[in-house]
């Protein structure tokens, strides 16, 4: 049993945040183990009071459960009697612009899921379906469309955990990309501050080899991969693939 005091301060570490999308809420509870921790009737009506949609508060409310549960069960329970179909709940789905966004928005997709079916085992083992990759599409950028496509392909009907965890990889390299190229533009941002403050004549219509170096830095960085050209001793197809696609489709 929880004291008063233990389910006042449970009660506001786990409340919904104004704007927060039930499933970008019921992620959050479950990434902090709602689905491992029991509650009684009794509590769990003390704590119907998290949620801040009032149509899902009064339903849990009005239909405490039969016996102890987890939260992240009782939470879900009422869904399918709240709203008819994912796409009638408020601010349903988040907005990605990352790679590293799309997992999160995956994940919450698995959760939406799992809200409307009536036995789940777990988010992660949720299949990727057609429609969660529409969601993804419709969430994002519309330049980085096609490049979504082709990566989400094989990995339709798969468990969604292998589908976050191919994107978080290129997240990984996407945000080393991304400092690549802010240390090429820095080194040459400074080298020609320098060459405007001390012109040399006797310089011009000559490469020199600062320059040379620089160019090859930066055709390395625009192929996607930090080796440049071909697949590497060791590297898969599939991964050089992947990293062409993010240096030509991602950052342009």
């Amino acid at each position: 049993m929880y004291s008063t005091m233990e389910l006042w301060d449970l009660a506001k570490q786990c409340k919904q945040r104004l704007g927060e999308s039930v499933p970008a809420w019921l992620l959050h509870l479950w990434d902090d183990c709602a689905d491992n921790t029991e509650f009684s009737p009794v509590e769990m009506g003390q704590l119907a009071s998290i949620t801040t949609i009032p149509s899902l508060q009064q339903r849990l409310q009005r239909n405490p459960p039969a016996g102890n549960q987890t939260l992240i069960n009782w939470l879900m329970a009422p869904a399918p009697t709240v709203w008819e179909n994912a796409g009638d709940l408020p601010e349903h789905m988040s907005k990605w612009t990352t790679y590293l966004d799309s997992v999160q928005v995956i994940r919450e997709m698995g959760m939406l899921q799992m809200m409307f079916v009536p036995h789940y085992s777990s988010l992660d083992e949720e299949l990727f379906t057609t429609c969660m990759e529409d969601m993804v599409l419709a969430n994002g950028p519309s330049e980085t469309c096609g490049t979504m496509v082709a990566l989400l392909a094989p990995y339709m009907d798969r468990p969604v955990y292998e589908v976050t965890t191919a994107l978080a990889w290129l997240g990984d390299v996407e945000v080393q990309k991304q400092g690549w190229a802010a240390q090429v533009w820095r080194l040459t941002e400074g080298k020609t501050k320098r060459s405007r403050a001390l012109p040399d004549i006797s310089a011009v219509g000559k490469e020199t080899a600062s320059d040379s170096r620089r160019a090859r830095s930066w055709s390395m960085l625009s192929s996607g991969c930090p080796g440049g050209l071909g697949v590497g001793r060791g590297q898969s197809p599939r991964a050089w693939i992947l990293c062409q696609v993010l240096g030509c489709c991602l950052i342009g």
